[in-house]
């Protein structure tokens, strides 16, 4: 019974520095996710990118129109703001 006990012990504790060595990994590295995977419903086109470590963009694709808006959150005005559009027609046209 002794022997049991001390091969549970064992096991337990090597469990609990692999788990305690991931918990300290994952917190110590600044790795940020990102969301790239598009979403279209309908017209629509809509896609995440970072434009730097703290801020973040919006892309979203009018497919009838053939626009590109661009927004990103403002913490100041606590808004959402166009920070530029780009007319598809133009930028892929036959050269």
């Amino acid at each position: 019974m002794k022997n049991h006990a001390n091969v549970t012990i064992a096991v337990l504790s090597i469990s609990a520095v692999i788990l305690a060595s991931a918990v300290i990994v994952g917190y110590l590295s600044d790795q940020p996710a990102y969301a790239d995977t598009p979403a279209r419903r309908g017209d629509y086109i809509m896609n995440t990118g970072a434009w730097s470590s703290s801020r973040d963009l919006l892309y979203i694709i009018d497919v009838p129109k053939q626009l590109l808006n661009v927004y990103a959150y403002d913490i100041n005005s606590n808004a959402v703001q166009l920070v530029d559009q780009v007319n598809l027609r133009l930028a892929f046209r036959d050269r």
